[in-house]
């Protein structure tokens, strides 16, 4: 019987060293799916910086492109006024002679 009570507690105690090893293996594995959690938000984080850094960027170089772009469609749309109201003024006279000959000849 003695045997058996000293055999009981020999299982026994091997019971409670593997339940420790399991305790501290199972505290290790939650460190490290923390580590490891950390680690991935971080990484996450630092992605959606980039991102947001990248798309500031990009925006500001299109809207750059399209300031360059509106100030030569100004540049062109000044030009060509110019023009037209040169010519407008050069073709004047003929328009004033044409009216009042149109006029003067109905009446």
């Amino acid at each position: 019987m003695e045997d058996e009570g000293s055999l009981l507690e020999i299982v026994q105690r091997k019971e409670q060293e593997l339940k420790t090893r399991c305790d501290v293996v199972a505290r290790e594995m939650e460190s490290s799916l923390d580590t490891a959690k950390k680690e991935a938000e971080l990484r996450i984080q630092n992605a959606v910086n980039r991102a947001k850094e990248e798309s500031a960027k990009i925006i500001q170089e299109a809207t750059a492109s399209l300031e360059r772009d509106l100030t030569g469609i100004r540049s062109d749309s000044r030009l060509k006024r110019e023009m037209i109201k040169e010519k407008a003024e050069a073709m004047m006279p003929r328009a004033v002679d044409f009216i009042v000959n149109a006029t003067a000849g109905s009446s």
